[in-house]
């Protein structure tokens, strides 16, 4: 039975689209004895469609101060906001993370063209107040992607945009992800990778919202190489891989 408190802020985006960001903490309360309750603290970010019925039609005179209508956005410095934050106590042992983030793109003179690259890692930290346990893992993720804004003269025309960033997308690029695990227990101390190499495409949708605020919502297909060494199991290898990836990022941009 969750029980939780919030504080945030909630914005609407146009016709059916809002963003919902802030801080939350609360338990779940278990209803069984086997099962330990959950303390929580972390940050948290939510986008989505609103169904509303509006009584009047939007200004786009009004809106262009923050729709950008005018802008010609040339370089974007970007940080995701999406679960960037946590803290938790469950089971006698605590847990908690951190998603130190940035990207970058570059947009290539008047063309529709970009170049998007993003840098990210999960810290997590596990700790047992019971027993001699704890591990400590690393999620790292690079990419570099080229973006072709399909439709972003057409919401020129439209005066929804300017001549920026601020478009629907489909972008091709090489991608790399981490896993990387330490165990220590009364001692011993063992470690797990894994790592996948590829290219990824994709298509999503980007919008920027005011001076500061960014809306990108992506998803795509991935293929390469994975590579596992897991010394718990005393194996590794090595295999093709597809990998389908769903990204939200709401955040901040300088």
């Amino acid at each position: 039975m969750p029980l939780f408190a919030k504080w945030g802020l909630q914005k609407r985006f146009l016709n059916h689209g809002y963003v919902d960001f802030g801080l939350s903490a609360g338990t779940q309360l278990s209803l069984s004895e086997r099962i330990p309750s959950r303390i929580s603290i972390g940050t948290y970010v939510d986008g989505g469609l609103a169904f509303t019925r509006d009584k009047q039609k939007l200004d786009f005179t009004k809106l262009c101060p923050v729709l950008k209508c005018h802008a010609a956005d040339k370089f974007l410095l970007k940080t995701n906001f999406v679960d960037i934050v946590s803290l938790s106590y469950f089971g006698k042992r605590i847990t908690g993370s951190i998603i130190p983030n940035i990207s970058a793109e570059f947009k290539l003179g008047e063309s529709p063209f970009s170049i998007n690259t993003q840098l990210s890692s999960r810290l997590e930290y596990t700790r047992s107040l019971d027993f001699d346990y704890n591990y400590f893992n690393v999620f790292p993720q690079f990419s570099v992607e080229g973006r072709y804004y399909y439709n972003l003269k057409r919401r020129m025309l439209m005066g929804k945009a300017g001549n920026g960033l601020s478009a629907n997308y489909i972008s091709l690029g090489p991608i790399y992800n981490g896993e990387y695990q330490i165990y220590s227990t009364q001692g011993n101390r063992e470690g797990r990778s894994r790592s996948f190499a590829g290219m990824n495409l994709s298509t999503g949708i980007q919008r920027l919202i005011g001076d500061h605020l960014y809306f990108d919502f992506n998803t795509g297909l991935s293929y390469g190489m994975e590579y596992n060494d897991d010394e718990i199991n005393s194996c590794s290898y090595k295999r093709d891989k597809f990998i389908f990836n769903l990204n939200v990022a709401i955040g901040y941009r300088f």
